[in-house]
């Protein structure tokens, strides 16, 4: 029997009706209903663009009004005449379709608010981005104020195809909708000048399939400013990872990758960071994985290595490695940490073994483990770069932060280490870890057991990761990793995490010079702008004879290079450079100064054609240049602590990177004026209680003042400036507002660190007996100097809330106790060294003298040096010298004391505040970077020890004071990193008496 054409067409139609209805068949079923009723504490949508001037006074979750349930997202806002105000809510890829509907609603106290959708195009490219293009289709607006009202977006195919005309007849292109989705929806929040109140409730989308749902409830509450390693929900396999020739590159394109570690954090508050790898132990919680790589990050599992005495099997660790359960997802496999920093070199020589062997393994598994190898080294540096036996990568954790190593001693310290491992692997791959927590040593030296107060943690400051971060890039390092905390995404860490965002945006515009850069990079001098040249006038005019000139200039000095401002030349493709510029400011490590400076020069070699651009997240900025024999001086008109300056003659390159600005800057700029009044609110509250308890900001002559009030209100009104720029959508000056909210922070803040710092040292000093003089007014600041007795200097390290500016109210009151109470006597009577003839009398007394690291051709020495102590009598001596045969294998950099001895412990009880005097001399001095004369104490550690390389030709006393964390014993540590002599004299351990 014969079928008609049209009934058999209905049939095929209806059977594969039938057939897409069932699972894992045709196409993706679209039945479910996504819902949102926005009863959870984070808000959901995200500012966009507005062409009027708006005054923010609320975004939050509230309970004032719901339509569903019980809460809803309420705005309140103040704007001038315009037109826009907008806010969107992220959607993963929802397919257009007939029957796609969106509602939403909404209470307003005005009627005019306005459903929009952005429908993405990927069969047609914007040719100015680069990227899909995208139309907005309109929906229904709000009729009627102070009511809930139901606004819809409706035939998404039809308006879409409408928007799509005029983008044609416009761009006079062929506009295809072939693949279009629903990306986000928007709402227009405008509706006329004056104070407006909205409430957003009761969100839905339907039809959708069960995977938009899923994905849509998994949404972050903000977008990241960078690209993410991967997309959400994506595999996090590691099969595009890469290294070739020390070159590391991810999906075929340069990669330098950014790592965080911070044990606790809400990883969904990290993957808004941008961030590539996280950083997690290896016996976590196999769930914290899987949740790492469904957001998108890559993996780099840390073996456990904290038991130095009994160093596990290679066998055993390459078992833990088959074992992880998120194998697919590792980026790196982390083989250590801290290696090589054992003195003992047995126990050194067995862990590189171990680490060798793990690395044959890898390298020759049959099933082609994903994931390179890596490990954080802090000595033997050589030994694990050795080509052919060496990691991938190297990870090296300066000890900046808090820590008596200067910044720029931070970047020699990171130069030399990679100075080191390119004797046997040229350009080797070397990754350093950035501060973005204190670490807990620096809690406990404060509080001890007790829980801290609010306000009392250290904090490391927004500006101080930033400056590690530079100083990394700015020292050849191609990887970045972050070590910090819980706080980390909790409030204390808001500033610290959006710098975090801030920098890894900057990162992704100059990844590929960074990835591709080439040796060597040359460090090069900054000037500061040119004095004014002094113009001297010929008194006597034209009587002083017709030869005479009625003016003249005086003659001009060379203008010095700034002592600090450096800027790493990074040699590009085109035979231009990437800048690097840093404040490598003294005692930043514990209060950056201002760090910023108007029309800043830098000389460097380039082709004549080359252009100079300043690279901001608010746009590029051409900078003017001039030709000077042996190259081009740039000026920065205004530098602000760090800046990336391009000097190319690749003008597709600036367009490209002018392109990736626009499509992110909307992001960055709101993240950094947010950033910069979350620190107005913080550094407000500390001076607030240091101003209650009397420590004000002075005058030179130690009246109070209101400068910090007019300080305070500086940061505010840049603020305000970038909130206004960011309004107009001027992006520029947005950017530069936000950035300047900071920097009289930073003023405020070195004032009163400054001011916290001379106290503690007159305190100490009257506490001693020996106050300086008093000074007359016509008195230099030399003549108040003792002169008959050794310089006494107290470093911050020696008074552990010092360390960061939220700590001042506790450095007062730790104050109080050194100024109100009276110390013991010493209670090591053999520090002083007269009682001693031989280092035999030490060993006898309880001194321990076999503290050193022991290096190859390196010899130390002990002695008593007899007559030669600061007051004439007994000193210690301790020398570091090479053998004499063979000198060329020499490690030119000593990070560890090769001599040291150990005091006899003292019992000590909790609470207790233990003072610690010694004198110290060393004649010459060491080369900066980790080594130098160590006064270490057991409560401090390494991280809170006296270090010092430069030359004290001179005895000068260390004071240091501790509070016992818990009943125990206490031991004192002086040591020699470097070659040479030190001089100890005089040690005494005191404590307040009750």
């Amino acid at each position: 029997m014969r079928v008609r054409r049209s009934a058999l067409v209905g049939l095929l139609a209806t059977i594969a009706l039938a057939l897409a209805s069932v699972p894992g068949f045709g196409a993706e079923p679209a039945q479910s209903t996504f819902h949102e009723s926005f009863e959870s504490a984070k808000t959901a949508w995200q500012q966009e663009e507005t062409d009027a001037l708006v005054n923010l006074l609320a975004h939050e979750r509230s309970n004032r009004a719901a339509h569903d349930g019980l809460h809803s997202e309420r705005f309140l806002f103040r704007a001038e005449v315009g037109s826009a105000f907008y806010y969107s809510f992220p959607l993963p890829k929802v397919p257009l379709s007939d029957d796609l509907k969106a509602t939403l609603y909404v209470r307003s106290s005005r009627p005019g608010i306005q459903l929009l959708g952005r429908v993405v195009l990927p069969a047609d490219t914007d040719p100015e981005s680069g990227e899909p293009s995208f139309v907005m289709v309109q929906g229904t607006v709000s009729d009627e104020a102070d009511r809930w009202r139901k606004l819809e977006l409706t035939n998404l195919p039809i308006e879409a195809e409408r928007q799509a005309r005029v983008l044609r007849f416009a761009s006079k292109r062929k506009v295809s909708l072939d693949g279009a989705y629903l990306e986000r929806l928007v709402v227009n929040l405008y509706s006329g000048p004056g104070e407006t109140e909205v409430f957003l409730d009761d969100l839905k989308l339907s039809p959708v399939a069960d995977r938009v749902v899923a994905e849509a409830a998994d949404l972050p509450p903000l977008p990241r400013i960078s690209q993410p390693a991967n997309e959400p929900g994506a595999p996090g396999g590691s099969t595009g990872i890469k290294i070739d020739g020390n070159r590391l590159t991810r999906d075929g394109h340069p990669w330098v990758p950014t790592i965080i570690r911070a044990p606790g954090a809400d990883l969904n508050i990290l993957q808004e960071l941008g961030l590539d790898v996280l950083a997690l132990d290896i016996g976590a919680d196999p769930k914290i994985g899987r949740e790492a790589a469904r957001l998108g990050f890559r993996l780099m599992p840390q073996l456990d290595t904290s038991d130095r005495s009994d160093l596990r099997s290679a066998a055993s660790r390459l078992d833990d490695l088959d074992a992880y359960p998120n194998k697919n997802s590792v980026a790196f496999w982390d083989l250590g940490n801290a290696l090589g920093a054992n003195q003992d070199k047995k126990v050194r020589k067995q862990e590189l073994e171990t680490v060798r062997t793990i690395l044959r393994g890898l390298r020759d598994r049959e099933d082609g483990t994903p994931g390179l190898a890596t490990a954080t080294a802090a000595d033997e540096f050589r030994a694990y770069a050795q080509a052919g036996r060496n990691l991938d990568l190297t990870g090296v954790r300066p000890e900046g932060w808090g820590t008596s190593q200067e910044p720029f001693d931070t970047y020699n310290y990171l130069v030399q280490r990679r100075n080191l491992t390119s004797l046997d692997n040229l350009g080797g791959l070397l990754w350093a870890w950035v501060p973005a927590a204190a670490p807990s040593a620096f809690r406990i030296a404060v509080w001890g057991r007790d829980v801290p107060p609010p306000w009392g943690s250290p904090q490391v400051q927004p500006e101080q990761v930033r400056l590690y971060a530079y100083t990394a890039l700015a020292a050849g390092y191609r990887g970045l990793a972050y070590e910090g905390d819980a706080d980390l995404t909790r409030d204390p860490g808001k500033a610290r995490r959006l710098e975090i965002a801030l920098l890894q945006a900057e990162m992704d515009l100059i990844e590929p010079i960074i990835a591709e850069g080439a040796d060597p990079i040359v460090l090069l001098p900054t000037f500061p702008p040119d004095p004014k040249p002094v113009v001297q006038f010929n008194t006597l005019g034209i009587a002083g004879g017709m030869n005479s000139t009625r003016q003249r200039d005086a003659k001009k000095a060379e203008t010095p290079a700034h002592p600090t401002i450096k800027a790493a030349a990074i040699t590009t493709k085109d035979g231009g450079r990437l800048l690097i510029v840093n404040d490598y400011a003294a005692g930043a490590q514990w209060q950056p100064p201002q760090m910023a400076l108007y029309d800043l020069k830098i000389v460097t070699q380039v082709p004549e054609s080359a252009q100079a651009w300043e690279l901001t997240l608010g746009g590029l900025t051409f900078l003017e240049s001039e030709r000077l024999p042996g190259g081009k001086r740039i000026s920065i008109p205004e530098f602000g602590g760090t800046s990336l300056i391009l000097v190319t003659t690749d003008l597709a390159l600036v367009e490209r990177l002018k392109a990736q600005v626009r499509r992110i800057r909307s992001l960055a700029i709101p993240r950094a004026i947010e950033q910069g009044e979350a620190q107005i609110a913080s550094v407000a509250e500390i001076h607030g209680m240091l101003a209650r308890i009397g420590h004000n900001v002075l005058d030179k002559d130690d009246k109070p003042t209101n400068e910090a009030e007019v300080l305070l209100q500086t940061a505010k009104d840049s603020a305000f400036s970038a909130r206004d720029a960011l309004a107009r959508e001027d992006y520029p000056v947005a950017w530069a507002e936000a950035r300047r909210i900071s920097r009289p922070l930073r003023i405020l803040m070195r004032i009163h660190w400054d001011q916290a710092r001379l106290d503690l040292e007159k305190t100490t000093k009257t506490a001693l007996g020996v106050p300086d003089p008093l000074p007359s007014p016509d008195a230099s600041i030399a003549s108040r100097k003792r002169k008959d007795l050794p310089e006494v200097v107290v470093p911050p390290v020696g008074c552990p809330p010092l360390l960061a500016f939220n700590m001042l109210p506790s450095h007062y009151h730790w104050l109080s106790w050194i100024r109100d109470y009276p110390f013991s006597e010493t209670q090591l009577p053999t520090g002083l060294f007269d009682e001693f003839d031989t280092t035999d009398d030490l060993i006898e007394d309880g001194w321990n003298l076999d503290e050193g690291f022991e290096y190859d051709r390196v010899v130390p020495k002990i002695e008593i040096e007899k007559g030669k102590g600061w007051n004439g009598n007994n000193s210690l001596k301790l020398t570091v010298g090479a053998k004499r045969k063979d000198i060329k294998g020499l490690p030119p950099f000593l990070d560890h004391p090769a001599v040291a001895v150990r005091t006899p412990p003292i019992s000590v009880s909790d609470k207790q505040l233990v003072r610690i005097r010694v004198m110290v001399k060393m004649p010459r001095q060491t080369p900066t970077g980790a080594g130098g004369l160590i006064v270490r104490d057991s409560i401090g550690g390494e991280a809170l020890q006296y270090r010092v390389s430069n030359s004290t030709p001179k005895w000068q006393e260390v004071v240091l004071y501790r509070r016992v964390p818990a009943n125990g014993e206490l031991t004192v540590l002086l040591g020699l990193a470097g070659f040479g002599e030190a001089y100890f004299d005089d040690l005494r351990i005191e404590w307040v008496e009750d």
